[in-house]
């Protein structure tokens, strides 16, 4: 296609675009809302909030604030390596405690529960980074001493 025949080309596809932009800006929905938002910008400049922090009050999630999550790149999360356990002299089986805590936390925009065993799960830190770290620690319903593991295990 020629340069000449692809610019008179767009050009068209300008001009259709334009007409239905100035249908759309006169329709009394979009004129209504033009109002609202109108509004809505002066209130919150009068007090002096910004409109996330609204969403934040209001507890909105919006689908244009989410960052879209690419799964075909998640790794799975390493799991820590294990530290050998010397067997007891006895013979006999001896549980060993790591000091793991098993929380449990409750999404209050999407009701979820999430137990967490240390700090390596990938749904745990998509929130943290999502929402941030002190907003997460204060959905934590529960925290228990992990199950200890047997030393011959």
């Amino acid at each position: 296609m020629s340069t000449l025949a692809e610019f008179k080309r767009a050009e068209r596809e300008l001009a259709i675009r334009v007409r239905a932009f100035q249908e759309m800006k006169q329709s009394p929905e979009v004129q209504k809302a033009i109002a609202f938002e109108k509004a809505l910008d002066d209130f919150l400049a009068v007090h002096k909030i910004s409109r996330s922090a609204l969403y934040e009050l209001l507890s909105i999630e919006f689908e244009a604030d989410k960052k879209p999550a690419n799964r075909s790149h998640h790794k799975k999360p390493a799991t820590p390596a294990k530290k050998p356990v010397s067997k007891p002299a006895t013979g006999k089986r001896t549980r060993v405690f790591n000091g793991v805590k098993i929380r449990t936390f409750r999404n209050p925009h999407t009701g979820e529960e999430l137990v967490v065993r240390g700090n390596r799960d990938g749904k745990f830190n998509a929130w943290n980074a999502q929402y941030g770290k002190d907003v997460v620690r204060g959905w934590k319903i529960s925290e228990v001493d992990a199950e200890p593991k047997s030393a011959n295990a």
